[in-house]
């Protein structure tokens, strides 16, 4: 009975529409997407000349393949053997992948009327977006076997990047271990004038401390820095021709948020390329990008790792280590011995010039008439380059 006389009451309070609402048809609603690119529709055949549509593609089979190559040029390596066949696999399998999206398979696509093949442009924005795993979603397999392939194809576009990658870890590891060498090369050698007389205490201190350093080498933030601007001048060219290329038709705010999203690799695709142009722009333009980006965190682990290196030197103990090596060699120290004994303080093999460089510090050292020094005079020297 409370229940009866409570139920006119919240009755009361509701609004007089909720009563008769009905829910509205699609028809009377207005949509606001986020992606508005949608309903363009793209023409069966491309807007291009052939040819030209042959040299782009021709350019980014090219420009693909040779990304590895680049790389190890780049770090100045010798092109091997295998790389170059890697190269030339890498071009025919890219190849057959145009020709298939190209002639055989069929898509779907929101740009679309029907399913039909790919345009040559629309082949090598498909790939880009396949190898550097942006993905927008915008362009899909219509059939089974289409989407097998393209399947394979990606783990294929996995082991492009696997082998990029691994060019990028391999010169992450070198650089680190160049710094490792670099703090544990506490003798700095440099070039020195034998002298006939003996030098002044002060300006033996002055060159102990040329020829030994306690200082760390400086860390690569040049580098990261380089890497980081790079990425960030391919996140404004792609904003400021999206924003201002015709028909693209995009805010700024779309065009930076565009940029990020597919240079990250993210790609959630709810703003893309939707022109001819800004389809063949997006395919060189996502490639450079990406590949930006790998340098922006190659650039990174370099510093992150020579950081925690040189976070964990400890010049004491490296001093302690010299002693002790020093501690091996006989009481007197002609000059094969004092070459042993810079190699075993530098931790580095020598080139010529080092070589002759160190022998000239041996002379520098004033060694006796029988062509020895004490091992005193080693150690007085070390002292004097520790010496504050």
């Amino acid at each position: 009975m409370q229940l009866m006389r409570v139920l006119p009451l919240i009755l009361a309070f509701l609004p007089a529409t909720s009563l008769n609402a009905t829910t509205p048809s699609p028809s009377e609603t207005t949509r606001n997407d986020y992606n508005q690119e949608t309903p363009i529709i793209w023409l069966d055949k491309s807007e291009l000349p052939v040819s030209v549509e042959c040299l782009i593609a021709f350019a980014w089979i090219c420009m693909v393949a040779s990304m590895p190559l680049v790389v190890i040029y780049m770090d100045g390596k010798n092109i091997t053997r295998s790389q170059i066949i890697n190269f030339a696999v890498m071009w025919v399998i890219l190849g057959i992948g145009v020709y298939l999206f190209n002639q055989i398979l069929l898509f779907n696509s929101v740009h679309f009327q029907t399913e039909r093949s790919l345009t040559l442009v629309e082949c090598v924005y498909l790939m880009s977006q396949i190898i550097t795993t942006v993905g927008y979603g915008d362009i899909t397999p219509a059939h089974a076997a289409g989407q097998i392939f393209v399947a394979i194809y990606v783990i294929f576009a996995l082991l492009i990047i696997a082998n990029v990658v691994s060019e990028v870890v391999d010169q992450v590891s070198g650089h680190a271990a160049e710094y490792a060498k670099d703090l544990d090369k506490v003798t700095t050698i440099k070039s020195f004038t034998p002298r006939p007389e003996e030098p002044p205490p002060e300006q033996k201190q002055e060159t102990a401390k040329k020829w030994i350093s306690k200082d760390p080498p400086p860390l690569p933030w040049n580098s990261f820095l380089s890497s980081l601007a790079v990425y960030g001048f391919f996140c404004v060219i792609g904003t400021l021709f999206f924003v201002n290329y015709p028909g693209e038709n995009k805010t700024v705010l779309q065009g930076l948020y565009m940029s990020v999203i597919t240079l990250s690799t993210v790609g959630f695709g709810a703003v893309t390329p939707v022109t001819e142009g800004g389809k063949v722009f997006g395919a060189f333009w996502m490639l450079f990008g990406s590949a930006a980006l790998v340098g922006v965190v190659g650039s990174f682990s370099s510093l992150c790792v020579m950081s925690k290196q040189r976070e964990e030197w400890d010049p004491v103990a490296k001093a302690e280590e010299h002693r002790e090596a020093l501690m091996r060699f006989p009481e007197e120290l002609d000059g094969y011995n004092f070459m042993k004994f810079g190699l075993s303080v530098q931790h580095k093999v020598l080139s010529n010039t080092e070589f002759r460089t160190l022998e000239k510090a041996f002379r520098h050292l004033g060694p006796a008439a029988d062509g020895t020094i004490s091992k005193e005079d080693a150690r007085r020297f070390l002292d004097l380059a520790e010496g504050d």
